[in-house]
């Protein structure tokens, strides 16, 4: 009863940070969702320590209801009142384009938990589990950097998704700069591998290190061309093509989560992570490139 609200809170704070992406006002998008975090963070950590659990769902309301405040400052009721109504037709195709992201970061977030839920199931070692935690935390964690650069640029894609020579010059741009900044990251994560669970977690956790070497190579493929490619895909409106290609990925995570954990152990849901990713970039790719073309025919007709 007590989060009953929380949704209607939280998706208050949700479409003023909507707008400001939409209006590509990045500054206002990053001031709230930084001030969301802060509020959020600040709140949890008072609130945990003198209310316990009832602490946390206090900082879950304010940190949204504040933020939401703070967005009704930026945006007037009355010129959103000025705003163009969508026809029914839009409003159709908008609905069936939400389904889709939606069914995409819910299949997404899913193939995060399987890994943990198939290890505790066919191993049944809770030293094993938290093992592979700690092993995933860091590339896991990291996956918000690729997101991040995501919410910044996919406006911009957004809006010129009908021109074949600006989504082909800035696609290659964006993997080429993310191809360099992600193998910076993921190959200091595998060189310093041992050091960072000695540090961070102890010696007793250096069993984690090959794990933790194999999901930053993952972390690599993923943020470099997964996450970009799906999201572009997505900016050309192939959202449906997502969604049967995240269908593949969360089948094949299962199925090879069960072979290679039965005979590898933990080691074999991290494999299982990486050829996932792989397969499926190897599908998104041919995709995006042939979605790509298929705008140099059209483009012409709109000129």
């Amino acid at each position: 009863m007590i989060y009953s609200l929380y949704p209607l809170t939280y998706y208050i704070y949700q479409y003023y940070c909507l707008l400001m992406r939409c209006k590509r006002e990045n500054k206002r998008y990053a001031l709230l969702s930084n001030l969301n975090a802060f509020i959020y963070m600040a709140v949890e950590i008072v609130g945990a320590y003198y209310l316990k659990a009832s602490g946390i769902i206090i900082a879950l309301y304010l940190a949204t209801m504040i933020t939401s405040l703070v967005g009704m400052r930026f945006y007037s009721i009355r010129t959103l009142r000025n705003a163009n109504y969508l026809s029914r037709h839009q409003k159709l195709e908008l609905i069936k384009y939400s389904a889709y992201v939606c069914a995409n970061t819910m299949i997404s977030n899913l193939l995060i938990l399987m890994d943990v839920f198939l290890i505790g199931y066919i191993i049944v070692s809770p030293e094993k589990i938290a093992i592979y935690k700690v092993a995933a935390t860091i590339p896991e964690a990291l996956i918000v950097i690729p997101n991040s650069v995501v919410i910044f640029v996919y406006p911009y894609f957004a809006e010129h998704n009908m021109e074949y020579g600006w989504i082909k010059q800035n696609t290659k741009r964006l993997i080429g700069i993310t191809a360099i900044m992600n193998f910076i990251i993921a190959g200091m994560l595998f060189v310093l591998a041992p050091w960072i669970i000695k540090l961070l977690w102890g010696a007793k956790y250096m069993g984690a290190v090959a794990v933790f070497r194999i999901l930053s190579v993952n972390y690599f493929v993923s943020s470099t061309l997964r996450v970009n490619v799906s999201n572009l895909l997505a900016s050309l409106r192939k959202v449906k093509l997502n969604f049967y290609i995240n269908i593949v990925a969360g089948i094949s995570n299962i199925v090879l989560d069960a072979v290679l954990i039965k005979y590898m152990g933990i080691d074999g849901a991290a494999w299982a992570t990486l050829t996932v990713v792989v397969i499926t970039t190897a599908m998104l790719i041919p995709a995006l490139i042939h979605s790509i073309r298929c705008l140099k025919k059209i483009e012409p007709i709109n000129s």
